[in-house]
């Protein structure tokens, strides 16, 4: 490409002025990473797909798919790409906003469908989160992290038994991913803290001790 051509002339004729030789040089890297980037689509023309992609740093990887949306906001795997980019930058709002999209063009994208639970779960909108997930496992029964983000909202709510459901359900379907969220080692303090608070609660020792025997049986 002459762009490339000429940006490496540029960077051979100015390699001896110490104060100019940083900025060619990141600039002929800019070009030739956004250049690659804008070639990209769904027929990974330059070899890049989903997974090199992840490779890539979070910030190289917004900047891949915000080029991808631009080029083809139609394509539903790469709004929700791009909403997943922003919910690991915490910029929850537009997280959201993506998410929703890709199921405006996809209604039945399970995987969409969670993430976007995850947000609203985030916000403390528990009743939109389980929605979310009960739609998500509604397109795909097999769809683990939803069952086990559901255990998570209902939990937040106070409904330690049917949260305690689905995170056994979750764990008979995927023993290995529940225990990497680690979040019901967390969960399981609150509810011993919570006992000790209301020692006569029925509910709160059912749990308890369900948790115990659970992790037992590990």
């Amino acid at each position: 490409m002459d762009i490339f051509r000429k940006d490496f002339v540029l960077f051979v004729d100015v390699k001896w002025h110490k104060k100019m030789k940083l900025l060619v040089k990141v600039h002929l890297l800019v070009v030739v990473f956004l250049s690659g980037l804008m070639s990209l689509s769904v027929n990974a023309q330059v070899g890049m797909n989903f997974e090199e992609i992840d490779l890539l740093s979070e910030e190289e990887q917004l900047v891949a798919y915000q080029i991808l949306v631009g080029k083809e906001p139609q394509n539903a795997r790469f709004q929700n790409s791009l909403g997943f980019c922003y919910y690991r930058m915490k910029n929850y709002d537009m997280a959201e906003k993506h998410y929703a999209e890709a199921l405006m063009l996809n209604p039945t994208y399970s995987t969409a469908y969670n993430n976007l639970g995850v947000v609203c779960l985030k916000k403390g909108q528990y009743d939109v989160s389980k929605h979310c997930f009960e739609k998500a496992l509604e397109y795909n029964s097999h769809n683990v992290k939803a069952v086990y983000n559901l255990g998570v909202a209902h939990f937040r709510e106070g409904n330690y038994l049917r949260a305690f459901r689905y995170y056994l359900e979750s764990k008979n379907m995927d023993a290995d991913y529940v225990k990497e969220r680690g979040d019901w080692e967390k969960m399981k303090k609150e509810v011993d803290e919570a006992l000790k608070k209301n020692p006569e609660s029925h509910i709160l020792k059912k749990v308890s001790s369900r948790l115990n025997d659970s992790d037992k049986n590990k």
